[in-house]
């Protein structure tokens, strides 16, 4: 339950970052930076999520108890990486590289 607390916690701010990759206006094309961040910050967050329940499922098998803060921020680390991916979508693009 806490895991999913720490997706819920990031989520909003990932969903921001993510949205705003896509293009302003339905049917133009999107630039090459933000659509090939907009494609890595959802395959990292996949990638994350799938991750991190498989962590969360061992740990329960393996019988210890686990602090609420850990499994929070296990939560909070499988959209890490996938927030940092659209941010830096949206630095590169500001940045005109």
């Amino acid at each position: 339950m806490y895991w999913a607390f720490g997706l819920v916690a990031l989520l909003p701010a990932w969903l921001a970052a993510f949205v705003t990759l896509l293009p302003n206006v339905p049917g133009t094309r999107p630039q090459l930076i933000p659509a090939v961040a907009w494609l890595l910050s959802s395959a990292a967050g996949l990638v994350g999520a799938i991750g991190t329940e498989g962590r969360l499922r061992r740990l329960d098998e393996s019988g210890l108890c686990q602090s609420p803060r850990r499994l929070w921020r296990l939560g909070v680390m499988a959209l890490a990486p996938s927030w940092a991916i659209a941010l830096g979508g949206h630095v590169l693009r500001w940045a005109r590289f």
